[in-house]
């Protein structure tokens, strides 16, 4: 099912009225077009192309396709060749040169490969952003971190030294302040209990280092 000819071409792009030259010869099985910038060149690829999508085209057209007049109107529905164009429009549409980057030595080409492509760099621009606020976190989290352990640290030295006569607190070290502290933030969180004055004598001295610890911990947030 060969196209055999542009019967005539009206009001397309650069063919204002075109008519197929009784003497000219029909397409072959290869076929050369060639002439001066500007001449249609470009636009015979283009009706070609939009034989390949089936797409009715700009103005009136007609081809002769295997002996019958196919109008460009009829395009959509009409049996037409299978045809594949290569021309600057499809270059254009996919193949997507990085901006400071060569094109790949092999690359797959087809006619979305641009906009994937495209799509493909915005997510490694996004990917850009998101590994340097990940790295922006983790750089405040390691500094929370050496704060913390040091304010562990002094106030473990500061309990240890207003207990000094406590055996108990002579090896008092950050890591047991740091469980202390969690410790009394789970005892905040737990509803208050008003025990009767006997319970209360006895739960008290039940907890007395713990309590004598909390006492050094305000002793040194009062100075």
């Amino acid at each position: 099912m060969p196209i055999e000819r542009l019967n005539s071409l009206r009001n397309y792009r650069v063919f204002k009225d075109f008519t197929w030259p009784a003497g000219l010869m029909s397409f072959g099985q290869f076929s050369l077009i060639y002439g001066w910038n500007g001449s249609g060149k470009t636009s015979i690829s283009s009706l070609f192309r939009n034989c390949q999508d089936g797409v009715a085209p700009e103005g009136e057209v007609e081809l002769l396709v295997d002996g019958k007049a196919v109008k460009g109107s009829d395009f959509p529905g009409a049996a037409l060749p299978p045809i594949r164009v290569f021309n600057r429009d499809f270059v254009d549409r996919t193949v997507f040169e990085d901006p400071n980057r060569q094109l790949p030595p092999v690359y797959v080409v087809s006619d979305d490969g641009k906009a994937k492509q495209t799509q493909l760099e915005a997510l490694r621009e996004e990917l850009k952003d998101i590994a340097a606020a990940y790295g922006e976190a983790k750089n405040a989290e390691s500094k929370q971190r050496i704060a913390s352990d040091k304010f562990c640290t002094d106030r473990a030295r500061t309990i240890r030294s207003l207990l000094i006569g406590d055996p108990s607190y002579s090896n008092y070290e950050a890591p047991r302040f740091r469980t202390r502290v969690k410790l009394m933030a789970l005892a905040a969180e737990t509803p208050v209990v008003i025990l009767p004055p006997y319970f209360r004598t006895r739960a008290i001295r039940n907890v007395a280092p713990a309590r004598s610890e909390q006492d050094a911990v305000g002793q040194r947030d009062a100075a």
